[in-house]
């Protein structure tokens, strides 16, 4: 919930994406293809470019959008694809490392019951 608001540390370090190599490479990937999405899409006029209009940045994701834009729709919807966009460069990361930190589970409570 706090990332609707802009507030990302809890992922960041909760996840953790901070010192884990795995997880670096998502965290570049979905940014660079996301702001690819968003210039492709404002340059074909797909969504208004931005009106320069200074939006405070714990503004909610969808209406952040809206008003950048001066009120274009699109942009939030615009904003629903880069989620959508994320989410599926994110999950097969996440999977690998939920995977990952079951086997160690797994292999802990067998060394216990040893």
């Amino acid at each position: 919930m706090p990332s609707f608001f802009n507030i990302s540390e809890p992922i960041i370090f909760g996840l953790p994406v901070v010192l884990n190599p795995i997880m670096m490479i998502p965290f570049i990937l979905s940014n660079t293809a996301v702001g690819a999405v968003t210039y492709i899409s404002m340059a074909l006029g797909l969504v208004s470019k931005p009106a320069g209009i200074a939006v405070p940045w714990t503004v909610p994701v969808f209406a952040s959008g809206f008003l950048s834009t001066g009120g274009d729709w699109r942009a939030i919807v615009l904003q629903a694809v880069n989620i959508l966009v994320s989410f599926l460069i994110w999950l097969p990361f996440i999977l690998a490392y939920d995977r990952q930190k079951v086997k160690e589970e797994e292999n802990d409570e067998t060394v216990e019951m040893a």
